[in-house]
């Protein structure tokens, strides 16, 4: 697939573009990040909440473990 964007879609700012069927079905999605300050953001930002979510698991194991739950 070959996709030509607009040029007012190219900036400093995050866009995120849906692929619709003609039915208006979302195909697909996929963010465009052009200024390398704000995708660097993104992914600590990607990475704090990965670490937050490990934290979660830890602490919901060892809850279900102290409490003998499945």
């Amino acid at each position: 697939m070959r996709l030509e964007l607009p040029a007012h879609l190219i900036g400093a700012q995050v866009q995120i573009v849906d692929i619709r069927h003609e039915t208006g079905a979302v195909l697909d999605r996929f963010s465009v990040v052009c200024d390398p300050q704000i995708a660097g953001d993104l992914h600590a930002e990607l990475d704090m909440l990965r670490a937050e979510f490990d934290l979660l698991k830890s602490a919901f194991r060892r809850h279900c473990s102290e409490t003998g739950a499945d």
